[in-house]
């Protein structure tokens, strides 16, 4: 023990003199760290081009190469009010010029994002900075996918459309958000615009004209955000099925069938008519006093009728009408009888003139 001690304060004796000479030995230089992120000087270069595509929310962090090699890269992130002391890890060790967030941050967080490059433990690069983004302010929301249309089988005059929401099912939006959709279709012909709105993904377009072409074409909309519209797809309603080659050849075999189910059914009434009749109940007769009675009412109407038609002839007078001679002397009169009809109203105006 005392001779270990010994050879360290002998040590010491030797190394103090090269010490104030502000010389050392080879083993005992000082450690000179490598350039930090914050240094005027970096030991890798920066990426650069940073920029975060957000394309149906699905965030993507992108970047140029950084030409070294075995290079990585870290990518952190933090909200856009904390320090810099603040940065969470999105991505390490990766050598992809890309980093996907879209599960890591919600969708309405404003966030800054940082990339640097990395050579083992010792090296790296300053940090590259995006500027502020959030989701629901930044992204593009694209048009709906394999929209279709097809003639109704189940309603007639209707077109069936059916399409995919734009942002794939693996992402998972917040619990009281849904994806509400646009259907716009209008006739091909005139141009006339209808729309409806509706959060499924199968629409029924009814009461349609079976004769015109309908265009359609839906967009979609979440978290404020209002996706492109569809390119349109044109398609003709269903309209009444048309009887076939086989459908007419069965119409004819059942009315042949109906046929000859009635001329059976007629010919055996006809055959068994004596013991259908005896079946039915017997008709109804009318007793013998009522006939009687019935005829004499009949015969007093019918004589009351004629003493009103013989009430209603014509009645009629005579009037003899006495006219002078045109020439001077007298002579006597000529009387002129003339019979002339008369109703008992004008009977009044007439009078005898001599």
């Amino acid at each position: 023990m005392a001779t270990a001690c010994f050879r360290q304060a002998l040590l010491l004796i030797h190394l103090l003199p090269l010490l104030s000479a502000g010389t050392y030995p080879h083993w005992a230089a000082p450690h000179t760290p490598l350039a930090g992120p914050g240094d005027a000087t970096s030991v890798l270069p920066a990426p650069t081009n940073v920029s975060i595509h957000s394309f149906n929310l699905q965030q993507i962090l992108h970047w140029d190469p950084v030409k070294e090699e075995d290079v990585t890269y870290r990518v952190e992130y933090k909200a856009f009010y904390e320090g810099d002391d603040d940065y969470s890890v999105l991505c390490k060790n990766t050598t992809e010029m890309q980093c996907n967030f879209t599960d890591l941050v919600p969708f309405y967080w404003r966030i800054v994002v940082r990339v640097r490059a990395e050579v083992g433990k010792l090296q790296y690069s300053r940090w590259s900075k995006t500027p502020t983004f959030q989701a629901t302010r930044d992204t593009t929301l694209g048009p709906v996918k394999s929209l279709k249309l097809s003639p109704s089988e189940a309603v007639y005059d209707a077109i069936s459309v059916t399409f995919e929401p734009p942002i794939s099912r693996e992402i998972y939006l917040p619990y009281d958000s849904e994806i509400n959709f646009t259907v716009r279709y209008w006739e091909r012909s005139s141009g006339t615009e209808k729309e409806l709105s509706s959060t499924d993904t199968h629409v029924l377009l009814e009461d349609l004209d079976p004769m015109a072409v309908y265009c359609v074409e839906v967009s979609a909309s979440v978290l404020g955000l209002v996706g492109q519209p569809s390119e349109p797809v044109c398609e003709k309603p269903s309209a009444a099925p048309a009887i076939t080659a086989t459908g007419y050849i069965w119409l004819v075999v059942g009315l042949v069938c109906a046929c000859c189910a009635f001329s059976v059914c007629a010919l055996a009434v006809y055959k068994h008519r004596e013991m259908i009749k005896k079946l039915l109940p017997p008709p109804f007769e009318i007793p013998y006093h009522f006939h009687e009675t019935l005829k004499e009412i009949s015969f007093q109407r019918l004589e009351n009728d004629h003493c009103e038609v013989q009430s209603i002839e014509e009645k009629y007078d005579t009037i003899s009408i006495v006219e002078p001679e045109s020439c001077h002397d007298r002579k006597d009169s000529c009387t002129e009888e003339l019979d002339i009809k008369q109703t008992p109203e004008d009977k009044a105006s007439y009078r005898t003139v001599t």
